[in-house]
C-alpha cells in the first residue's frame, strides 16, 4: 500500500521524552467557571479552543457535567481516538515492506500501544479517584506517544514521515493537550 512516501533508510531508535508536570507549573489566573456555559469557559482556558469545544460539544454528558465530568469526557475522547490511531499505524507498518519506515512505526506503535492501552485508562481511573497527579503523570506520558513516534523518523538514517501519521499525531496530542490543561485547574 501506498502512504506516500517510501524511504531508502532502515533503522529508528525508541526513545522517551518527558512533559513537564501541569500541576507543578503556577498558574496566575484562577479558574471559575460560572454562567450557563461551562464548555465555553472550559475550553477559554485551553490551548486548543475549536477543537475543545467541538469534542464537548459532540458527548451529549457534557451539557450536564462540571470540570470534572468535562476533563472525563475529553480523556475518553483522547482514548477514542488513539485507539483508532493506533489501528491505522499498526496497519501501517504490517503493510509496509520498507525497512526503514517499519522500524519508525514500531516505535510508534510501541508508543501508542502503551498511550491506549495502559495510560489513558489509568488515567481514567484515577480521575475517578480525585487523584490529579497520578492522572497527570498518566496523561503526560500518553501526550509524549505522538512526539517519541514523531522523533524516531529523524534519527539516523532519516525517514519520511506519512502525512496521514502525522496528521494523526497532531489531533492526539491536541486531545491531550485540552486534557491537562483541564487537570491543570482541578487541583485549584
Amino acid at each position: 500500500m501506498d502512504y506516500g512516501f517510501f524511504a531508502d533508510s532502515a533503522g529508528c531508535k525508541s526513545h522517551f521524552s518527558t512533559h513537564s508536570s501541569v500541576l507543578d507549573s503556577p498558574r496566575t489566573e484562577e479558574f471559575t467557571v460560572q454562567g450557563a456555559d461551562i464548555i465555553e469557559e472550559t475550553c477559554k482556558k485551553t490551548e486548543y479552543y475549536d477543537l475543545c469545544v467541538k469534542t464537548l460539544r459532540s458527548d451529549p454528558r457534557s451539557s450536564n457535567a462540571d470540570l470534572k465530568g468535562l476533563t472525563q469526557i475529553t480523556l475518553e475522547a483522547s482514548l477514542v481516538f488513539g485507539r483508532g490511531a493506533f489501528i491505522k499505524i499498526k496497519k501501517m507498518y504490517n503493510e509496509t515492506k520498507d525497512k526503514g519506515l517499519k522500524s519508525c512505526l514500531h516505535v510508534c506503535v510501541e508508543n501508542y500501544e502503551l498511550a491506549v492501552v495502559i495510560n489513558l485508562p489509568g488515567a481514567i481511573k484515577l480521575l475517578g479517584r480525585n487523584k490529579f497527579n497520578d492522572v497527570n503523570s498518566y496523561l503526560s506520558a500518553a501526550y509524549d506517544a505522538p512526539e517519541t513516534c514523531l522523533d524516531s523518523f529523524s534519527e539516523e538514517p532519516k525517514t519520511d514521515v506519512p502525512p496521514a501519521l502525522a496528521a494523526w499525531n497532531d489531533h492526539f496530542e491536541q486531545l491531550c493537550t485540552i486534557a491537562l490543561d483541564m487537570l491543570s485547574n482541578l487541583g485549584n
